[in-house]
């Protein structure tokens, strides 16, 4: 959320297309913050797109739980 507000104040500079698309997925269920909050659903909302993998399969393009194998192995 911090690293979405910051891209934000940098507008319309942007950054790597995988964290491009990070920013877009988080900004699907978080509006950005224009005056003070509550932070809990925020952070609820990213949790669950963490919990449902949603953010690795945006940054990874092609991940599949459980399929993907890293090239280190």
């Amino acid at each position: 959320l911090a690293a979405c507000a910051a891209l934000d104040f940098f507008r319309p500079h942007k950054t790597t297309e995988p964290l491009e698309r990070l920013y877009e997925l988080v900004r699907t269920v978080v509006p950005p913050l224009e005056k003070d909050r509550f932070f809990e659903p925020d952070i609820r909302a990213v949790s669950d797109l963490i919990r449902n993998q949603e953010v690795v399969k945006a940054v990874i393009p092609g991940y599949r739980s459980g399929l993907h194998s890293d090239s280190s192995e």
